[in-house]
C-alpha cells in the first residue's frame, strides 16, 4: 500500500451530473445503489489514472492477470449515501473487494445520513473518519510517511507485518498476505538477488560500487507507476544497507 494523492475539491463531471443527481434521489430512498449508477465510464478512468492501475490495497496491477472494481471505501450496504461521493471510492482488485466486502468496523457509532445534497457529500470522508476513527486504512487519507508506522514487511517471508492495530484490521480484511501476494513479492526479491550476484561475478574488484549503483537504479523503478511499490523500496533499502564496504 502505497499513499494516493487525489482533488477532493474536483470529482468526476459525472459525479455532479443531473444523471447522478437523479440516482442519489431515487436509490436514497431505497437505500440501493447499483454498478451502473457509480461506475460510470469517467468515474473509472480517472480512478485508473490516479492509482496508475493498482490496487488501493495491495499494489497489483489490476490490469493484468485481476479485474479492478470501483471500491467503496465506506461500504455501499451499510453507508448508501455515500456511493456517488468521490472521496468514498477507490480502485480496487476483486480479490481485494470480494475479501473486504462489507467489512468496516469503527471504533465510534458510524455516521448516519443526514439528508445532505450529492454535492455536499464529494468530499466527506476525513469528516468522517475524525468521527468514527475507522479501523481500515485508507491510502487516500495517509502520506508514504504516515504509512511507515503502520507495516514493515519480513524481508525474508515477503509478509505484510502490522505496527499498528489498524494495520492489522487491513491486512485481515483485504487478506494481504495470501499466497499469491507473498510470492510476487518473493520473486522479485529473489529476481533482484540474482542480478547482484551476477555482478558479484562479473566484477569483483569493483563490487561495492557497483552494487551500489545497481540497486539506486532499482530503487528508481519503484515509483507510484509499478506494481508493490513499498515492497520494492523496501528490499531495494536492505540490500543497500547489506553491501559490504571493501
Amino acid at each position: 500500500m502505497i499513499a494516493i494523492k487525489k482533488d477532493f475539491a474536483n470529482a468526476p463531471s459525472y459525479l455532479n451530473s443531473n444523471w447522478a443527481k437523479e440516482a442519489f434521489d431515487y436509490n436514497n430512498k431505497v437505500h440501493k445503489y447499483e454498478k451502473g449508477d457509480y461506475g460510470h465510464e469517467s468515474v473509472r478512468a480517472e480512478l485508473i489514472k490516479i492509482y496508475h492501475s493498482k490496487c488501493a490495497y495491495c499494489e497489483s496491477n489490476t490490469s493484468a492477470g485481476s479485474y479492478w472494481r470501483v471500491e467503496h471505501y465506506r461500504p455501499k450496504a451499510k453507508y448508501y449515501w455515500l456511493s456517488l461521493s468521490w472521496s468514498n471510492l477507490l480502485l480496487s482488485c476483486e480479490i481485494c473487494n470480494s475479501a473486504k466486502s462489507d467489512n468496516f468496523d469503527t471504533t465510534n457509532h458510524p455516521m448516519q445520513y443526514q439528508g445532505e445534497s450529492l454535492n455536499n457529500l464529494q468530499n466527506k470522508t476525513s469528516e468522517y473518519d475524525k468521527s468514527e476513527i475507522p479501523h481500515l486504512i485508507n491510502p487516500e487519507q495517509e502520506t508514504n510517511l504516515s504509512l511507515k508506522t503502520h507495516f514493515h514487511f519480513n524481508i525474508d517471508s515477503g509478509e505484510i507485518v502490522a505496527n499498528t492495530d489498524r494495520m492489522d484490521y487491513t491486512i485481515r480484511t483485504c487478506n494481504l498476505n495470501r499466497k499469491p501476494l507473498v510470492q510476487e513479492r518473493i520473486k522479485i526479491k529473489n529476481d533482484l538477488e540474482n542480478v547482484i550476484l551476477g555482478f558479484i561475478y562479473k566484477a569483483y574488484p569493483n563490487l561495492s560500487d557497483i552494487l551500489i549503483n545497481v540497486l539506486e537504479r532499482e530503487l528508481e523503478k519503484a515509483i507510484p507507476e509499478n506494481e508493490y511499490t513499498a515492497w520494492r523500496k523496501t528490499i531495494c533499502q536492505f540490500f543497500l544497507s547489506s553491501i559490504p564496504v571493501l
